[in-house]
């Protein structure tokens, strides 16, 4: 892993398990999605009154035209492979639990 940020004191609230969920999702999904031995990468933005958590992969990628859909309840992308499993909810949960925490 290249680079390091700046140590941050930021204090979140919310749903510990829920919020958890949330990360494990997203890099789960990275891995799933991203050829072995590729590098997922974990970056946060912290503002006076947000953090903003960023997953970036390597994987097949999402058109441009799915970019709003994909956080709907059973959606998968048209391009992703059928051979990987998922019933297209995990991103949509996700987004729940984010906008039930004001995000």
């Amino acid at each position: 892993m290249s680079g390091k940020g700046e140590p941050s004191n930021t204090t979140i609230r919310g749903d510990r398990d829920r919020l958890e969920q949330v990360l494990i999702n997203l890099i789960s999904n990275a891995a799933k999605y991203s050829p072995g031995g590729t590098n997922i990468l974990v970056e946060t933005l912290t503002t006076d009154d947000e953090i903003s958590v960023m997953v970036k992969d390597n994987g097949i990628g999402i058109a441009d035209s799915e970019h709003k859909k994909i956080f709907g309840r059973f959606y998968r992308a048209k391009d992703s492979n059928s051979v990987i499993s998922g019933f297209g909810l995990g991103l949509y949960i996700c987004s729940q639990i984010i906008k039930r925490h004001k995000g």
